[in-house]
């Protein structure tokens, strides 16, 4: 098959949560903060209205903190890959570097504020603290457990942390751990909490394990457990709520149960059967929220709960076509719907402004405006995408419009039974002459060619070099061609069934071998590879269409994806009912090894590195470093693709563009010590738009030891003929001092008759 499947995923940003899995859900007093996966980040103010923002890359987030202040707020999110981000207003986040291995996840993280230490937690017994959550320590845990939840206890003073093995640690101080509690290797520990009333903190996990303590050192099962145990499912999370007096702890399968003592607890009816991973209780506003795959659920009692869910476009409307321009993403649909977005991640809705309600199918950018084209020869125009005119009037037909283009001065918008209209500034439209009656779907302009070039149905394709005279011309397919653009040194055009055609000049075009049935709906370039939407929420990415490669991203959402645009860092997508994803920005980490370890010197060293990519896009003009250490002489270097060469005391490779989703990327050097010591080899990778730099070096050090000296006589040791073989290094040395000491007490004994 020519399509294969990232193993990296999109952000959906609306609605939401929608294919989001939410992690940990935090209340700082005035607003909900809640982590999610693909970098998803959903904050609201009352539970009910939620908004996404994404850090724009592709890491689970799970854990989350605050230091408590009103007046100088630092929130903290941990996640995968050792990835731990820091914002002061819960909106900007900072990637902070913790030295974690990229393979390992940070599951939660804690704020005490009597030590003023973040102290965060993670796989196999990572533990890592921080007075300001920007340098960070690694801790002995004591244990190779993974470490699931990590809360401080102001009453006693103490942070308290739990995982895999039914493992708990204890420490007063953040750096000095103990361990207190284990249990058999099948039992995770997930959710803990500390309840100031009652005394006792109480932990949940897998199989319905609920264990209590009243100082945090001895563990066991309440005596009166009932029922026993609560549930067979995995329980995620725990809170207290003062208020109503209860806990509430939330699993898998929708599960949910309450209880006023640890002891006696209640099933309640979710509603769901999503996986429930988080939960927190809002006392100013009388409200537990519940967090989970694709879930959001609200309760006023922990009894009672309804499912939430935020559109922009408040009415599920389809997204039918999107641009970008004056930093701005705008997207169009249903019922005159427009929303706008300045980063692809977080959406206003300014549909009351868009001056009608009939289905808009199409938007471009032209300097200085929008236009927007729809039904019944409905065009309107915006220079900023937030206040529209309507220029229907002008429009010269009552056809529905499809598509529209902007390209050498001018803008051509298509539609329905061979319509094609030209106008200079998107307000004086004049109808052209076709020679089709085809309906046309989309319009590109090539530069190269300067050529204009429409497709549509039944494989309809024309072509004019100023958009007033058309010839037709033979696409190869008659499929419905529902998008085209023009790309590095191509146009490709998309439709039905997968259809894809390309061609150098507009007039002879050949078919490609997308790898899909499914219907295509639009086309982009972003200057390194092309990007494909299509049926049930694939997207399809190609650097080079014509060598049958493509990349086949999924689940982020169902829906039919219809459109995309690009802002010169990431892909905006959009699609049936009000779907929005976006793409993310590139972000590359490095890790690397030495072998061997310890080496001798004159002895061959590799110095290998791994590069990922966990870009939802191909990852162009990567660069990667590596000075060379004192005293080693260069050998090779061997990139899995792309060249290196030595200049000087560097190597430099040139790796080209990286595979979407690539978990293993390697480059590796050899080189020979010729000195004994320490040496520390370091290399970097670099891209355009990196996002994230924190990960893009990585050091390894190495040993050398003194090599043996290889003395022989002049025989070779052969043993067969009388020789002596290979001498010691360290019995000649003796050999020698000791006919040195023999010579001196000679001397001093017998001046004038020294023998040796």
């Amino acid at each position: 098959a020519t399509t294969h499947a990232a193993n990296t995923q999109w952000t959906s940003v609306n609605p939401v949560p929608d294919f989001n899995e939410l992690q940990e859900i935090l209340w700082d007093g005035s607003r909900y903060i809640a982590t999610g996966s693909s970098g998803m980040i959903m904050t609201s103010s009352d539970g009910t209205n939620w908004t996404a923002q994404s850090i724009d890359v592709l890491y689970q987030l799970y854990g989350i903190t605050w230091n408590g202040s009103a007046t100088n707020p630092l929130y903290v999110i941990s996640g995968d890959r050792g990835l731990v981000i820091t914002s002061l207003d819960g909106d900007n986040w900072t990637f902070q570097t913790t030295g974690v291995s990229n393979g390992l996840g940070l599951f939660s993280v804690a704020w005490s504020p009597d030590l003023s230490l973040f102290v965060t937690v993670g796989s196999q017994g990572v533990l890592l603290s921080s007075p300001d959550a920007v340098t960070w320590t690694a801790r002995n845990s004591g244990t190779g457990a993974l470490l699931r939840r990590i809360i401080w206890n102001d009453t006693f003073k103490q942070f308290v942390a739990v995982g895999s093995s039914g493992v708990i640690l204890t420490s007063a101080d953040g750096i000095t751990w103990a361990i207190r509690h284990q249990d058999t290797a099948s039992l995770i520990l997930r959710g803990l909490v500390w309840n100031g009333t009652r005394m006792e903190y109480v932990a949940v996990g897998s199989s319905g394990t609920v264990l209590t303590s009243n100082n945090g050192f001895s563990w066991a099962p309440p005596v009166n457990l009932s029922p026993n145990p609560p549930t067979t499912q995995t329980l995620y999370e725990i809170t207290w709520d003062d208020t109503n007096g209860q806990y509430v702890s939330v699993g898998t399968n929708g599960f949910i149960m309450t209880s006023p003592d640890a002891e006696t607890w209640n099933i309640e009816v979710s509603n769901t059967a999503a996986q429930l991973q988080g939960v927190v209780w809002n006392a100013i506003n009388g409200q537990y929220i519940a967090t989970g795959k694709e879930t959001l659920l609200s309760s006023p009692d922990g009894i009672t709960w309804t499912a939430v869910s935020t559109d922009v476009t408040q009415q599920s409307a389809h997204l039918l076509g999107t641009a970008w321009g004056n930093a701005t993403f705008v997207a169009v649909g249903d019922l005159g719907t427009v929303v706008t977005s300045p980063d692809g991640a977080t959406w206003a809705d300014q549909t009351a402004s868009s001056t009608t309600m009939v289905p808009l199918n199409a938007i471009a950018w032209g300097n200085p405006s929008f236009v927007a084209v729809g039904n019944a020869g409905t065009v309107i125009t915006s220079p900023d995408g937030l206040a529209w005119t309507n220029q229907t009037g002008n429009s010269a037909t009552t056809q529905i419009l499809n598509g529209i283009t902007s390209g050498n001065g001018q803008f051509i918008a298509v539609g329905d039974a061979g319509t094609v209209i030209t106008s200079s500034d998107g307000i004086t439209w004049t109808l052209r002459t076709s020679n089709t009656a085809a309906r046309l779907t989309a319009a590109a302009w090539d530069s190269g060619n300067a050529i204009y070039v429409v497709v549509g149905e039944n494989g309809a394709l024309i072509t004019s070099p100023d958009g007033v005279t058309w010839t037709v011309r033979t696409s190869g397919t008659s499929r419905v061609l529902n998008g085209i653009i023009k790309g590095g040194s191509e146009l490709v055009a998309v439709g039905d069934t997968g259809t894809v055609i390309t061609s150098t000049d507009g007039v002879s075009w050949s078919l490609v071998n997308a790898g899909t049935t499914l219907n295509l709906h639009d086309v982009k370039w972003n200057g390194t590879q092309y990007l494909m939407t299509a049926d049930a929420g694939i997207v399809l990415s190609s650097l080079d269409v014509t060598d049958n490669s493509f990349i086949s991203f999924q689940e982020a959402t169902d829906q039919n994806l219809l459109a995309a645009a690009w802002n010169t860092q990431l892909f905006a997508v959009v699609g049936d009912n009000a779907t929005i994803l976006s793409s993310g920005r590139p972000d590359l980490a490095l890790s690397a090894a030495v072998t061997p370890e310890p080496v001798f010197q004159n002895q061959l060293l590799t110095f290998a590195t791994n590069i990922t990519n966990t870009s939802a896009l191909y990852t162009d003009n990567v660069t990667w470093t590596y000075i060379l250490p004192s005293n080693v002489t260069f050998q090779s270097a061997t990139p899995a693709q792309g060249t290196c060469a030595l200049s000087l005391n560097t190597v430099s490779c040139d790796l080209g563009a990286i595979v979407a989703g690539a978990e293993v990327f390697s480059v590796s050097v050899n080189v020979m010590p010729t000195q004994p010591g320490t040496i520390t080899s370091t290399a970097s990778v670099f891209t355009n738009s990196e996002i994230n730099t924190t990960n893009n070096s990585d050091s390894a050090n190495s040993t050398i030891q003194m090599a043996d000296p290889d003395l022989e006589d002049p025989d070779n040791g052969n043993s067969s003929n009388g020789g002596i073989g290979t001498i010691d290094a360290r019995l000649l040395l003796l050999l020698l001092m000791w006919l040195a000491w023999q010579y001196r007490r000679q001397r001093l004994q017998r001046p004038s008759q020294i023998k040796l």
